[in-house]
């Protein structure tokens, strides 16, 4: 039987912040998988009290570029913006898995806020047989 499936983010996130959301879960008696992606870097503290709740911990790894919060919020990402739209158009010329090197690179070079949803595309793609996707818009 397929089990229902909770995804979400919380890279960066100390358990404190992340209880309510799973406690409210269990306490519902939601009998699905919970899959929280977070960073590789994540405390032993939050760890362990997320896998005692049942929690399914995937580890992001800390990407290759951290942009600060200033960068995100600056006009600097319209000179990277042209960049990216020829960087995406080549690769769907030399790739018959367009999906999967866009999933790539947006994991890549991109913040965890964009990138999160290839995460999860990964996540399903690789577990599609076990899990509920009724819910899943198309």
């Amino acid at each position: 039987m397929k089990k229902n499936l909770i995804m979400g983010t919380a890279a960066g996130y100390r358990f404190p912040q992340i209880e309510k959301f799973v406690t409210t879960l269990r306490k519902i008696n939601y009998n699905g998988d919970i899959v929280l992606f977070v960073r590789s870097d994540i405390d032993a503290d939050t760890q362990k009290k997320l896998t005692d709740l049942g929690v399914n911990l995937i580890h992001i790894p800390v990407g290759f570029i951290n942009f600060s919060k200033a960068y995100a919020t600056s006009r600097l990402w319209k000179i990277h913006y042209p960049i990216h739209k020829l960087i995406f158009f080549l690769l769907s010329l030399f790739s018959k898995r367009k999906i999967d090197l866009y999933s790539f690179y947006v994991k890549t070079f991109h913040q965890t806020s964009g990138s999160r949803y290839c995460f999860y595309y990964n996540y399903l793609k690789k577990t599609e047989k076990n899990i509920n996707t009724s819910y899943l818009p198309m």
